[in-house]
Formats: structure tokens, C-alpha cells, sequence
């Protein structure tokens, strides 16, 4: 949380990031992943910070300093990822059928095939900080992923109210990440799908420790317990950029949580299962995953970070 002086750094930083979407919506379609990557090479020259992060979580993820990638090449693409989702976010027409004609499903189940397998209530959509998340979070609802999706504000009120018009614009619903459990339990019940981004560390009480990239990482038990609790689906999805301009929708494989098994048991198995999904995808496609992110911050008792 920010303090009481920081009026005059929201403004500063609404006011850029206002500037950077103008200078965007100027540019031609193929000039948005330039302009990400400029702006990806000054913020790495110039935030120390993140730089250490990054390098940081590549040692952990890769100990091997031989398959070890490049921290200056990831790290770039990793900050032009964020930048381009952001932008993406507000150079989507407000068109529903123009933003329908972009968006495409080519890989894994459809919808449909999902609900003719596992009936046709809600899911718990399992996504993360990879490749056009932003797309896939404000258009997913003319696709007909109506959804709840579990987010922390930002710091900025600012920038939070201008972003949270975007991704609302087309049905999509927030819930804060701060009592939000309670949204997405009434969500759920009313038969609306919910959607969690499952790759954060969780610094709260009760986060489950999980492997991921070989590490320990906290993370919520949300997913599971809503899983548990609804007694249906997780379905991990990502959204990534195609070269002639559209998006697709990848839907992976459901992971049905089983009743009888004891709880706790379930709830790790279920997280682990998303993590590795994951983990998949990112090792796939490296640059395409927020390595700014401290993902193993929160370290098991008695682990040093």
C-alpha cells in the first residue's frame, strides 16, 4: 500500500502510462512489439531491482549454468511480454465482433467439449502471468468464458480505476484478491465460472508449498478449495499472440478433483498438477512468463530465501 504522499507519483505515472498508450495507438500493428522491446531494453538499463529479480529467479529455475538462459535476453522479453499485454488491453477495439474475429481456439477442448465431459456447470479456470493474460481476461466473456476473476488492485488508484474499466468492458467481473473468496464462492454457486491467476507467491498464512521448477513455492490454495468446494473442474488456460494478428485460446486438460480423497491430500495434488502445467509452457516459452515477479519469495520455515 502506498502512503499519503504519493498523489504526485499516481499522477506521474498515469500520466506516462496514458502517453505510452497514445504513442501505441499511433504506431501500426507491427510496431507495438517494437516499441515493447525499447521500452523493455530502458526499464532493464535502468531498474536495478528487477534486474536482481530476474536473475535471481533464473538461478533458481535453472541451476544448471550451462542451459542457464541468457538473464539480459529473458529478462527484456519478459518486461516487453508485460508491456505488450498491458497495451493490448487498451488498443482492443470496443467492437464486440471485430474482437470476436481476432480471437481464435486452436488448441486443446473447446468450451462445449469441456461441458459435454464434465457437465454444464461452472469451471475454475486456472491462468497465469504468460503470454496476452489481459486479452484472454477482458475478451474471454465474448468467447463465452463468463467469468469472475480473482485480482489484486493496484497500487495506483489511478491506473487501477483506467484498467479495471478495460477489462470490465465486455462482462468480465473482478473480485479483490483481499476477501475476493467470498465473490467467487457466489459466483460460483450462481453458475458463473471463476478464474484465478495461479503462478503468484502467496505470502499469507496457509500457502501450500509446491514444486515448481524444482523449488518450493507458496502458493494459495484457492483454486483447489473452490475445486473442492463446487465439486468441479480446474482447467488451466493461456492466451498467445499468432503471427497474422490474432490470439489464441489454449485450453488445457481438466483436472477433476476427486471427493474422497483427504482434503489436504487433493488440495496439493490439484496445485501441483496447475504448476506443472505451467512450468510446461514457461519452459516453452521462456520470455513469455513474468520473471520480474519474486514467484519464490515466501520460503518454508526454516528455508532461507
Amino acid at each position: 500500500m502506498r502512503t499519503r504522499e504519493a498523489p504526485i507519483r499516481n499522477a506521474l505515472e498515469f500520466a506516462f502510462a496514458k502517453l505510452v498508450v497514445g504513442i501505441a495507438w499511433c504506431l501500426p500493428a507491427a510496431g507495438l512489439p517494437l516499441l515493447c522491446r525499447m521500452l523493455a531494453s530502458i526499464a532493464w538499463a535502468l531498474v536495478p531491482s528487477r534486474r536482481k529479480v530476474v536473475q535471481h529467479n533464473l538461478v533458481l529455475a535453472y541451476p544448471d549454468p550451462v542451459t542457464r538462459p541468457s538473464a539480459s535476453v529473458i529478462g527484456k522479453s519478459s518486461i516487453a511480454n508485460l508491456l505488450q499485454s498491458f497495451l493490448e488491453l487498451f488498443l482492443m477495439s470496443d467492437d464486440e465482433d471485430r474482437v470476436r474475429s481476432q480471437i481464435v481456439q486452436i488448441v486443446g477442448p473447446e468450451l462445449h467439449g469441456l461441458v459435454a465431459r464434465h457437465g454444464g456447470g461452472p469451471f475454475i479456470w486456472a491462468a497465469s502471468h504468460f503470454g496476452a493474460w489481459e486479452v484472454l481476461g477482458s475478451a474471454g466473456p465474448l468467447m463465452g468464458f463468463d467469468v469472475t476473476t480473482l485480482v489484486r488492485p493496484l497500487d495506483n488508484p489511478l491506473l487501477e480505476s483506467w484498467v479495471a474499466r478495460r477489462r470490465t468492458r465486455f462482462g468480465a467481473r473482478l473480485a479483490a484478491s483481499r476477501g475476493g473468496l467470498a465473490d467467487l464462492i457466489g459466483s460460483l454457486e450462481a453458475g458463473r465460472q471463476v478464474a484465478v491467476l495461479a503462478d503468484l507467491n502467496h505470502r499469507g498464512r496457509g500457502a501450500e508449498f509446491i514444486d515448481f521448477f524444482g523449488i518450493p513455492a507458496a502458493t494459495a490454495r484457492t483454486i483447489a478449495v473452490l475445486a473442492l468446494r463446487a465439486k468441479r473442474p480446474v482447467v488451466p488456460i493461456f492466451c498467445h499472440r499468432l503471427p497474422n494478428g490474432q490470439f489464441g485460446i489454449d485450453v488445457g486438460d481438466a483436472i477433476v478433483p476427486d471427493p474422497l480423497a483427504p482434503f489436504d491430500e487433493e488440495v496439493h495434488r490439484i496445485l501441483q498438477c496447475v504448476a506443472k502445467v505451467i512450468e510446461i509452457r514457461i519452459r516453452e516459452h521462456p520470455g513469455c512468463w513474468l520473471w520480474t515477479h519474486r514467484r519464490w519469495k515466501t520460503r518454508p520455515e526454516g528455508v532461507a530465501s
